[in-house]
């Protein structure tokens, strides 16, 4: 609600979509954990001759939780304790 109540009292709209924006990866940052070096990442694709979306961390770091998820889950339903590589 008091977010809203800022970006409501705004009147420039550049700074709304910012703000906006800042809003929305601050909520997506407090549910996924950070897994993955960023600018490691951005360093391997640079070297592929790519550039990478401002996205792209959270994106793979919501991919590396899912896929962990799967492993733990995996795991679980063996009745072990212990993640192994053959879980991914």
């Amino acid at each position: 609600m008091c977010r809203q109540l800022l970006l409501l009292k705004t009147n420039n709209s550049k700074w709304r979509k910012e703000r906006e924006r800042e809003l929305k990866m601050a909520d997506k940052k407090k549910e996924a954990p950070v897994l993955a070096v960023t600018s490691r990442v951005k360093d391997y694709i640079k070297a592929k001759g790519m550039r990478s979306d401002g996205d792209l961390d959270t994106a793979i770091n919501e991919m590396i939780a899912a896929k962990l998820d799967r492993a733990v889950a995996r795991c679980k339903g063996n009745s072990r304790q212990t993640v192994r590589p053959d879980d991914l």
